[in-house]
């Protein structure tokens, strides 16, 4: 039949889809009447303008149609495809990138990809690559059109062999991703067009549609592709009636030609070529729908030449806000949306439209949702931002990092993992393995730390049968968790152990679904159920694992059906593979947009009526979006190609796009119209609006169109913006200040914010004791609790021997001695491996103690003299050698450090020997016999028992106070030397150190800063240590990094070491006798204030987290809190 070919052109929101539905209406309406089915069909470009039309359809004339056929263009190929015996199948996407990814890696070991070599195996190139062959197959340009194109441009032009290349290699991926398609019988989405095209030519192939079509109408495109309008062609000779509409100026036959060829110039090209074909124009004979002035002054005058038009004097329903940065503005639109609701306006009837949504739709959820409005974001996310699928992923982490303890962490900690042989106290299990791999310095290697824990356990096991069921104690706690850790992680290695080999990609899937159960990452519920009990979450997740495994089984399909380059893959290969298909997938949003506002991405929204629309994330690279250059092909080389006869598009046609995009989108609103951009970018850049914003703002007059700037830096909202609970709080909370507790109080008698209420309460309590209140409170270390006193005084009870190191460390920082000594609160150490200092020093202690007890023993025993300091170094050498080998380690990296340090230690054995001999020298100048090394690692007092302590040299606590006040102090002395001068005995008191020791002042033993020398001194004297009344002559360090033995008192720029006066030695002890006491007594009453004198404290310490001690510090002047 011939039809009679009709064309409407008329500018959008003039009402031609609201024709044409009235023209559909009364076809159905006939037909209903003939009792005949599918003789109309409407072609839409959107799914979502298709659910428009078919919402709009039925009214009073047209209450029930049982056959609309409203199709996309797409959905009507699918539907030509259905009804015919056609055996192709539609590619799914994840068989179309292992098609083209196979291709590409095939080609490359083929050496045939030598331009592309240095990028082929990115992600990136396969994108690029797939994108550009299907931008040709939408122009349908076949492989050998294009093969034939670059031949002639490098014919035409002086090329290098290089850029030569690039052509013929992309017409070699193309041909053999086609060559693919046809052998495997499929056809991609573009080739669908093709494929339905044929079959209308040949067989007739009409799909649901009726043999005598009485009306077809193609409404909402601006252009269409070669193939479309030879299917158009085709259906026109179907039809009696076939009409098309576009966008445009209307009296197109006229003198009153467009002034904007440029924004219509896409349809104004399908004009011409509907023309060809002798078509009519309609005109409209509806009204068109009813619209303010102002918003159809921008329908008529939008990107006309400025000159040409008059500026509006009002715009009472079109505004353009200007917010502080990208969540201002969502907050700001939907302060705007909660006040329409609140008016009566349905939240159908509102439309929230972005030009980039896939950036910003988890905030538009997310603010929307707790302003109380009801919104449908119609954009899914990818499936690799998925919580469920990122625990996967971390399995796949940790194994491809080797067992790196972070990665590691990252995943034991995550809350979807919850193995099987865990299911109860899996933190504590956690938590025991992350003590193990700390303390062990286990950072990485899965076989290193598995030989651990097996040694470990095995040591064990093997005492615990060598002890007898009658001796036998129970496991103590660090031995539980060692075999806590040992099991977890073993059943953690069986879970994973195949990851490590290589499989075929069918087998991967398999095997990471087992993986997936063993690990309980895989949900329990289906989304088939539809249980009740679920939240949202739960939900979330049970679709987001349906999808990925049905994409898991479509990907293993393919690749068993395509002829991998690589049969089997490993995991490294594998992961890449996974992270491309899921980042490609995307998971549709949730939940029906029935009785919802709208989020959509700004294309969608053209071919819909919406009464209140807005416009959101308007900056200058929002519109137009710049296309740019692809990294294949530039504009010059394209326009080189379309010479050569190639139908290629051309980048500079983008800018009529975006100018026709916006266009489409502005003019679908019926009652108002507001726009937004942020002006401010998250670094705090100020953003500029697009200039097609300011093209709408010159429509109008500069008063009648201002850009309003909202938003404020203050984040306390005003009463009337409140929107989320959120806002409530803050806005009670401010209102406190100004004594008006009103909704405060409100607040705190409902139940959803009580608890809140309770937290503010408590936090202004802590503010006002912290920054109003002077000398230190409860809030910063005073232990004001009776209870908690009562267990301090059990705790340091009157005959508690206190340690020097205590009284150093509550003297330097009361808090952090209350949690590391009192609360026992062990700071988290790092697994990677580094030099422990603490170890150093007990590894010197111990040498240096063995050393000085086999001279003592040589000397007992024979009437040899002293070893000379040669002697000295050298035996210190052979201990450290002796003292290393002993130490087991199956790292190598650890054996490495360790040889590392061992060579420190030698290099200080051979300085000990200039040591020894330069104290030797400097002491014996004036003594009848020069000190020499009595005693070593003396304890006195309840010190805990430990390897080289000299048994004989043990004495009892020193006592310092008097009757009622006094405190027991206990310690360990490194080595005390004695000598005699003048007929009279005299002794050292020397501490051993490995890093820079600093001499100090008789005030730094008053105030506490420089305990622990003077202590040991007035240790000696009041024990009788030495056992001769020795007197008491010096007391230093020995620093073995350094120059040896240094005075403990600074002696300025002396060398001669001379002797302590009584008066210092009796200040000594008096100040310590005043000192000490009063620490205990402070220690005793909970007095643990978070004050320290070194001001950059806060960088190294590791309880700096719960540590305020720089808020304290902003305050400490004025408040008097300072010790």
């Amino acid at each position: 039949m011939a039809a009679n070919f009709e064309l409407l052109v008329a500018p959008s929101g003039s009402g031609k889809t609201n024709y044409l539905l009235s023209e559909y209406r009364a076809v159905h309406r006939q037909a209903a009447k003939n009792q005949q089915l599918g003789n109309t069909l409407w072609l839409t470009p959107t799914r979502r303008s298709r659910d428009f039309l078919l919402d709009e359809l039925l009214d009073e004339t047209l209450p029930v149609c049982f056959a609309p056929h409203i199709f996309t263009f797409e959905q009507f190929a699918e539907e030509v495809l259905l009804g015919t015996s056609e055996k192709s199948l539609l590619i799914h996407n994840v068989t179309q990138r292992k098609l083209i990814r196979n291709i590409i890696q095939n080609s490359h070991q083929s050496k045939k990809l030598s331009y592309f070599a240095p990028v082929v195996e990115t992600t990136g190139f396969l994108d690029l690559v797939l994108q550009f062959i299907l931008e040709l197959k939408r122009e349908e340009v076949w492989p050998q059109h294009f093969e034939e194109a670059c031949t002639q441009r490098n014919a035409k032009q002086t090329l290098s062999k290089t850029r030569e290349q690039k052509g013929i290699e992309l017409a070699l991926l193309y041909k053999e991703y086609q060559a693919g398609l046809l052998k495997h019988q499929w056809y991609d989405r573009e080739g669908r067009f093709w494929l339905a095209r044929d079959l209308m030519e040949t067989t007739d192939a009409r799909g649901p549609l009726n043999p005598s079509l009485e009306l077809v109408i193609v409404d909402g495109f601006t252009d269409f592709t070669q193939t479309q309008q030879e299917m158009l062609q085709i259906l026109a000779g179907w039809a009696n009636r076939f009409v098309v509409s576009l966008q445009g100026e209307e009296n197109r036959n006229t003198k009153h030609a467009s002034t904007r060829e440029e924004l219509f110039a896409k349809t104004t090209t399908a004009v011409h070529q509907f023309k060809k074909k002798k078509a009519t124009f309609l005109k409209l004979s509806v009204v068109a729908p009813q619209k303010s002035e102002d918003l159809n002054h921008i329908s008529s005058n939008l990107f006309r030449n400025p000159r040409d038009v008059t500026q509006h004097h009002h715009a009472e329903n079109i505004e353009i806000i200007a917010a502080m940065g990208i969540i201002g503005e969502i907050e700001i639109l939907a302060s705007r949306i909660k006040h329409q609701l609140l008016q009566g306006v349905l939240p159908q009837s509102i439309v929230v439209a972005h030009r980039d949504i896939s950036s910003s739709a988890a905030l538009f959820r997310e603010v929307f949702t707790e302003s109380g409005i009801p919104c449908h974001v119609a954009e899914g996310l990818p499936l690799s931002h998925q919580p469920l699928l990122k625990a996967l992923f971390s399995v796949i982490d940790a194994e491809l990092n080797d067992w790196d303890f972070d990665a590691l962490m990252k995943l034991f900690h995550n809350n979807y993992l919850r193995p099987r042989w865990n299911k109860e106290r899996h933190e504590e299990t956690i938590s025991a393995v992350a003590a193990e791999l700390r303390r062990e310095k286990l950072h990485t290697s899965r076989k290193t730390i598995l030989r651990n824990f097996e040694r470990r356990v095995e040591a064990l096991e093997k005492r615990l049968e060598d002890v007898s069921s009658e001796n036998s104690e129970p496991l103590s706690r660090y031995e539980q968790r060692l075999l806590s850790a040992n099991g977890f992680l073993q059943h953690y290695a069986d879970a994973t152990s195949q990851l490590l080999k290589k499989h075929r990609f069918a087998d991967w899937v398999n095997l990471l679904r087992t993986v997936s159960i063993h690990l309980g990452i895989t949900p329990k519920k289906r989304l088939a159920e539809e249980n009740a009990e679920l939240d949202f979450l739960q939900k979330q997740d049970a679709r987001a694992w349906e999808v990925f495994d049905g994409l898991l089984s479509e990907a293993a399909t393919a690749d068993d059906i395509i002829e991998s380059s690589e049969p089997k893959l490993s995991l490294s290969q594998f992961a890449t593979e996974l992270r491309d298909l899921l980042q490609t997938e995307l998971l549709s949003p949730a939940g029906s947009p029935q009785g919802c506002v709208l989020v959509l991405n700004a294309g969608e929204v053209r071919n819909l009526d919406v009464p209140h629309l807005y416009l959101a994330g308007l900056t200058e690279k929002s519109f137009p979006r710049s296309g740019g250059e692809d990294c294949i092909y530039n504009e010059a080389e394209r326009k080189q190609l379309g010479e050569s006869g190639l139908n290629i598009r051309q980048h500079k046609i983008g800018s009529q796009d975006e100018m026709l995009l916006f266009y489409g989108i502005v003019t679908r609103a019926t009652e108002s119209l507001h726009f937004s951009y942020p002006a401010v970018s998250a670094n705090g850049q100020p953003l500029f609006p697009s200039p097609y914003l300011t093209a709408v703002k010159d429509l109008f007059l500069e008063d009648a169109l201002p850009i309003k700037q909202e938003g404020q830096l203050n984040p306390v909202p005003h009463f009337e913006n409140m929107l989320t609970t959120a806002d409530l709080r803050l806005v009670a909370t401010e209102n406190l200040h100004h004594r008006d507790a009103a909704l405060f109080r409100t607040m705190g008698e409902e139940p959803v914010t009580a608890s809140v209420t309770q937290n503010i309460l408590a936090a202004a309590e802590m503010d006002a004791a912290r920054f109003a209140t002077k000398g230190f409170t409860n809030y910063e270390g005073l232990l004001q609790n009776e209870q908690n006193q009562n267990v301090l005084q059990n705790h340091f009870e009157k005959e508690y021997q206190f340690s020097t190191t205590q009284f150093e460390s509550y003297v330097r920082c009361p808090f952090q001695f209350m949690l590391s000594d009192v609360l026992h609160i062990e700071p988290l150490e790092s697994p990677e491996v580094a030099t422990d200092h603490r170890e150093r020093g007990i590894i010197v202690h111990d040498i240096l103690a063995t050393l000085h007890q086999a001279i003592i023993e040589e000397l007992q025993e024979s009437s040899n003299p002293s070893p000379s300091p040669q002697e000295m170094s050298e035996r210190f050498i052979r201990l450290v050698e002796e003292k290393f080998e002993s130490r087991f380690s199956n790292s190598t990296l650890l054996k490495t450090l360790g040889l590392i340090e061992a060579q420190l230690l030698e290099e200080w054995g051979v300085a000990f020997e200039e040591q020894w001999e330069a104290y030797r020298l400097t002491m014996q100048e004036e003594w009848e016999e020069p000190p020499r090394v009595k005693l070593w690692e003396v304890p006195f007092g309840d010190v805990p028992h430990q390897e080289g302590d000299n048994a004989v040299a043990e004495h009892s606590h020193l006592t310092l106070g008097d009757k009622e006040n006094y405190v027991h102090v206990r310690g360990r002395i490194d080595r005390i030397d004695v000598g005699e001068k003048e007929d009279r005995q005299f002794f050292t008191v020397i501490d051993y150190k490995t890093g820079s020791p600093k001499s100090f002042k008789p005030e730094d033993v008053r105030n506490g800063k420089a305990i622990q020398l003077a202590l040991y001194l007035v240790a000696v004297c009041q024990l009788n240590i030495t056992g001769n009344e020795a007197e008491p002559y010096q007391m230093g360090y020995w620093s073995l990094k350094e120059k040896g033995f240094m005075t403990g008192f600074s002696q300025g720029r002396k060398k001669e070491i001379h002797s302590l006066d009584k008066e210092t030695i009796q200040t000594i002890e008096e100040s310590l006798t005043e000192l000490l006491p009063q620490l205990a007594f402070d220690m005793r009453r909970g007095y643990f204030p978070v004050d320290n004198d070194n001001k950059t404290c806060a960088s190294y310490c590791p309880y700096s987290t719960i540590c305020r001690v720089n808020q304290v510090r902003s305050v400490a002047e004025t408040l008097e809190k300072q010790r």
